[in-house]
């Protein structure tokens, strides 16, 4: 049930005064990717990234290496990171609902300007239909992507005329675009203040024009080489009798229609010569923030601030590489839900590594601490603290009309080693159990062997819900 969005109306945001202008107070960078799975970089151990800046700092910073998404749909994470805000709260799902004007002033940006910092945005916005523009209430600068934004403009269909197989030899790469952006901003922000600077890149994420059409990947020509004569090998999950176990109603739903992420594995995975091709344009575009990143970290260093400026990476939802028969992300499985996130802090450059359950709510109390500011009724923790959250809530309800495919709705809780999720359909209702403590543990639905651990878990998920429903939420 979709609650009301006026009881943020209520919510009172509070500044710690005492702290807010207290000393040199630090620069925050935070970089978001689009689609990008928690083990797309070379710091996790995966051995074909090609990530040295991005490695670089997570090693020198705090890797969370169980972070999740508490909605892995971009629109719907998006509104999460900028608020603090669980979607159920928020009641944002959609790329349509926009923020009420009382959530966007109690988002971290606005407050972050609203308290003497001054704020930019670049890439994709992604939360409603209207970006916001320079000199609002959020941001000083901005430069938005109008929708999903084009790796390559002249590739994009227009109307019945098809693109260009190939992009113009003197267009550049939307990632390089963005990184120019970054450094109009660092070189023409304001001196006379301490600056929040957040960074949405598109890549990893498809171009979905290009679908049926041409490549849904297009990486910068200087990437084309980049794999050359590597072989990427499958995970033991990328095996077809996964996704036959799962329940009928995931897979087709009454009126035959496919569900959305077998319908994308068709194109993708569903040979070795289409697993290898996406995997390839999937990493090489990964590399391509990293080199943007470089030239980011290398600006600050000529101008003095790489000291006081600390730099949060994180990824907006996960995605699957053709594990469980699957591509894109929407479902509970750790590949949908799990995200990279580190925070690199220069005044503490001691590597470690925090296995503790984050969240992409977590991001805004984060960000508000850096400058001594905090909202009191933002639902994530402070990351930059030490902090314990035993069980966790995630979901997904946002399914676009369609005839072709169907993306059905589910709700779950994680504790400790065990997942909870059930599943909703017009047509049937069903729930699952995991063993994640296990090898290959999400492969074996284990609920029918567990009627004891499952109604602990639906009760644990229904107190999770109704306080996410409700206003005034401490944090969770």
């Amino acid at each position: 049930m979709k609650i009301e969005r006026a009881v943020i109306a209520a919510m009172p945001c509070f500044a710690l005064a005492p702290l807010a202008f207290a000393g040199n107070r630090p620069n925050v960078i935070f970089i978001l990717t689009d689609d990008q799975r928690y083990d797309a970089v070379g710091y996790m151990g995966n051995p074909y990234m090609v990530t040295p800046v991005l490695d670089s700092l997570a090693n020198r910073g705090t890797i969370f290496s169980n972070a999740r998404a508490t909605n892995p749909i971009s629109c719907a994470s998006r509104a999460c990171i900028l608020t603090g805000l669980y979607s159920r709260t928020s009641g944002i799902y959609d790329f349509d609902t926009p923020f009420t004007e009382t959530q966007e002033r109690l988002s971290y940006p606005a407050i972050m300007k609203a308290n003497g910092y001054y704020t930019g945005f670049i890439g994709k916005y992604g939360a409603g239909t209207v970006n916001p523009e320079a000199g609002g209430v959020m941001f000083d600068y901005a430069e938005c992507l109008k929708g999903q934004g084009a790796y390559y403009k002249s590739l994009m269909p227009h109307g019945n005329v098809k693109g260009k197989e190939n992009p113009d030899p003197d267009e550049k790469h939307l990632t390089e675009i963005q990184g120019d952006q970054v450094l109009d901003f660092l070189r023409n922000r304001d001196p006379e203040k301490p600056f929040c600077l957040s960074v949405s890149f598109k890549a990893p994420h498809c171009q979905d024009e290009l679908r049926e059409i041409g490549d849904e990947f297009p990486i910068d020509p200087r990437d084309s080489s980049l794999y050359e004569g590597v072989r990427f090998s499958p995970s033991l999950l990328c095996n077809d009798e996964y996704y036959e176990e799962m329940a009928e109603a995931f897979r087709t739903n009454s009126e035959g229609a496919m569900n959305i992420a077998r319908y994308r594995w068709q194109f993708r995975f569903s040979t070795d010569s289409l697993y290898q091709e996406t995997v390839r344009k999937y990493y090489s575009l990964i590399h391509g923030v990293d080199r943007e990143i470089g030239r980011m970290t290398e600006e600050l260093r000529r101008q003095g601030i790489d000291g006081n400026t600390v730099i949060i990476f994180m990824g907006d939802n996960g995605y699957y590489l053709g594990e469980y028969g699957l591509a894109g992300k929407w479902f509970h499985h750790e590949e949908s839900l799990r995200v990279p996130l580190f925070i690199y802090d220069p005044r503490d450059p001691e590597g470690r590594i925090n296995t503790a359950n984050a969240l992409n709510i977590d991001i805004a109390p984060t960000i508000l601490s850096f400058a001594g500011l905090k909202c009191k009724d933002m639902q994530g923790k402070n990351l930059a603290k030490k902090f314990r959250r035993k069980g966790l809530y995630f979901e997904y309800s946002y399914s676009p009309a369609s005839k072709k495919f169907f993306i059905p709705s589910m709700e779950g809780v994680i504790d400790g080693d065990f997942k909870l999720v059930r599943y909703n359909t017009p047509d049937s209702t069903w729930i699952s159990l995991y063993d994640m403590g296990k090898e290959m543990g999400e492969t074996s639905d284990i609920v029918s062997d567990n009627p004891r651990k499952v109604k602990r878990l639906r009760k644990m998920m229904e107190r999770l819900r109704g306080c996410l429903s409700s206003s005034g939420n401490k944090a969770l």
